[in-house]
């Protein structure tokens, strides 16, 4: 309630009635040291701390929040002192050293660090957060060998966790050591798929596939193509009901060019799984394969059949309008597209195709179905613009802003708009907002072509619109 009210001598009067009624007691003072935090009073705070620690010198939260007020007055040797004191106090307890170690590596002893990291690893064998900051002093200092010397020992002390191996597998990885990295991960594979360690892991799936995404980088970077391949062969045999490891079987076949397994494999997946949201993505990588091998009527046929599993599925029309389109079938593929609401792909494939009308056609079809899109409002202004429509294409921008007031492109495009249709003065000043507005978020690019464009608009010379080009 004092703090609220903002009477600061009486937040502080307040803990000072509380220390006078329990002597001896460490917990008013704590408070007292927070009240003094909260009002910036950092040396009253550090000595109220201080007086906490005499009173109670266990527990590691007070050593750990005089720590902190030493390092926000920038004093090592104050938070180191602070450790000292802990570890005086509580030689058994591994959080004093561990404290101390933390500090030490912050201010550049590494070997310090390490020595007190050890010794908490002494008192508490095992744990992981120590072996993981011991690691990083290792790697930062490029001692590989004590780096798997520290993960040896604790693939010993925990022969049935996880995380020690992975953590070896990864610095075996780091040293260039590929086949140990390998028997890493392999082992703790064999392990996850054994019933008594999938009984005892949470999340197991996550965790094998895991598991299985470190072995295939290891299998990429020691450019093992057939490893990579059938890394994922042991949990899809395993556990053939799911659908993941089949997919990343796949896709390591269409990885390393064996892109005729990679079709059959999404072509199981496609005619042994039932209809699910993951099908698309299975349709879509079988495509993949496909047109990796140039295989244009299997290409189809892969759409065509999503079509007809799919009736009423955008993505299936999109495939197929997107397939044709590759093929030549030029109407088919812009009734698909259209068909699939893909207003994007159909204003690409109009253009593509050099039908302007085509272009504004498609994005007037996405301002009908979606008129708050200032996207496709703006798109439509682009293509307005290209056709020499300036005041239709100033009216597509300015709606555009109006549902995206801080959208910076739109305030260049506009300005073109203007200049091309012959309103200089209103060309200059949206040019001049969006400059600002491009300065501030520093885009070098777009302000230095804006400079140019308000210098040439200034000067009262001509600009042909063909030269008020905005990067894409």
């Amino acid at each position: 309630a004092y703090f609220r009210s903002g009477d600061r001598l009486a937040i502080i009067n307040n803990w000072d009635q509380a220390i006078h009624n329990n002597p001896g007691k460490a917990w008013p003072y704590v408070h007292r040291g927070d009240a003094h935090l909260l009002l910036g009073q950092l040396p009253a705070a550090i000595a109220d701390y201080q007086a906490a620690i005499r009173l109670s010198p266990t527990g590691g939260e007070k050593y750990e929040m005089l720590d902190q007020l030493y390092a926000a007055a920038r004093d090592p040797g104050g938070r180191i002192a602070v450790w000292d004191k802990a570890v005086q106090n509580n030689p058994q307890a591994e959080w004093s050293y561990s404290g101390r170690a933390r500090v030490y590596a912050e201010i550049g002893q590494p070997g310090l660090a390490l020595a007190d990291y050890t010794t908490a690893l002494q008192i508490h064998p095992g744990f992981e957060w120590f072996y993981t900051a011991r690691a990083n002093i290792y790697q930062q200092t490029g001692d590989w060998q004590s780096l798997l010397a520290n993960w040896n020992e604790a693939v010993q002390r925990n022969p049935q966790a996880v995380w020690p191996l992975v953590a070896r597998a990864r610095a075996y990885l780091e040293m260039g050591a590929c086949s140990p990295a390998i028997q890493d991960y392999t082992r703790l594979i064999d392990q996850l798929l054994s019933p008594e360690q999938a009984r005892q892991e949470g999340n197991f799936q996550q965790l094998l596939f895991e598991v299985h995404a470190g072995r295939a980088q290891v299998y990429i970077r020691c450019d093992d193509r057939q490893g990579l391949a059938h890394n994922w062969d042991a949990v899809s045999q395993a556990f053939p009901a799911l659908d993941w490891p089949f997919v990343q079987r796949g896709q390591a076949w269409l990885d390393i060019g064996e892109n005729e397994l990679a079709a059959s494999e999404f072509s199981a997946l496609i005619e042994h799984r039932p209809p699910s949201s993951s099908s698309s993505s299975f349709y879509d990588l079988r495509a993949s394969a496909y047109r990796k091998m140039g295989d244009v009527r299997r290409l189809l046929d892969n759409w065509e059949q999503a079509v007809q599993s799919f009736p009423n599925a955008s993505w299936a029309y999109q495939g197929r309008g997107l397939a044709r389109l590759e093929n030549g079938q030029v109407q088919p593929a812009l009734d698909d597209l259209a068909r699939a609401q893909a207003y994007r792909q159909l204003a690409d494939a109009y253009h593509s195709l050099g039908q302007p009308q085509g272009v504004i056609a498609a994005w007037s079809l996405a301002i009908q179905d979606t008129p708050k899109n200032d996207f496709a409002w703006k798109m439509r202004g682009d293509a307005y613009f290209e056709t020499g429509q300036y005041a239709l294409s100033i009216a597509d921008y300015t709606t555009a802003l109006r549902l995206s007031p801080n959208a910076v492109g739109l305030y260049s495009a506009r300005g073109r708009a203007y200049l091309a249709a012959g309103y200089r003065s209103a060309a200059i000043q949206d040019w001049q907002y969006a400059l600002l507005l491009y300065e501030e978020i520093g885009d070098s690019q777009m302000s230095a072509q804006l400079r140019q464009w308000l210098s040439l608009a200034r000067s009262g010379a001509a600009i042909p619109p063909g030269q008020l080009t905005l990067p894409k």
